[in-house]
Formats: C-alpha cells, sequence, structure tokens
C-alpha cells in the first residue's frame, strides 16, 4: 500500500506539472490566470491520478494508462519549447 501510495504522489505529481506546462505553452493568458488554472486544474489531475491509483488492485495496472499518458505530455512539452510546432 505505501508502495502504491509513493508512486501514486510522484506520477500524479510529474502528469500535474507536465500537463500544467502545456496549458502555459498553449495558452496566450496573463500569468494571473494562469496561475489560477494552474492551482485549480494541478490539483483535480492530481485528485484524480491518486484515486485512479487506489481504484487498482496492483500497481501494474494502474500504471498502465498513466505512463504513455506522462510520455506523451513530456513529448509534447519538448516540442513546444523547441519550437517545432510553430
Amino acid at each position: 500500500m505505501w508502495l502504491k501510495s509513493g508512486v501514486a504522489l510522484l506520477v500524479g505529481l510529474m502528469i500535474n506539472a507536465s500537463l500544467m506546462l502545456n496549458l502555459t505553452l498553449l495558452l496566450p493568458l496573463s500569468i494571473d490566470v494562469l496561475l489560477l488554472l494552474g492551482f485549480v486544474l494541478g490539483f483535480i489531475v492530481w485528485a484524480a491520478v491518486m484515486t485512479w491509483f487506489y481504484c487498482r488492485a496492483s500497481l501494474r495496472q494502474a500504471l498502465r494508462p498513466c505512463v504513455p499518458v506522462l510520455l506523451l505530455s513530456v513529448a509534447s512539452n519538448v516540442l513546444l519549447i523547441l519550437g517545432v510546432s510553430q
């Protein structure tokens, strides 16, 4: 249980940070609005990932859909930061 909790915390925070960076890079809003969006949506995403991990029987079942989401989000971050998608 502790292993699943620790992995859920770390994966949830990584997915959260990566998706919020995507939002920051894609939306042309002021910094105040982006911070508020990041705070509210970030908590919702993190809570959803934690709930997903607790609903699954094993760590492997929980990680199966989360890892591709994280990899796609990180890949889009890299593309957006390097300016490939201009």
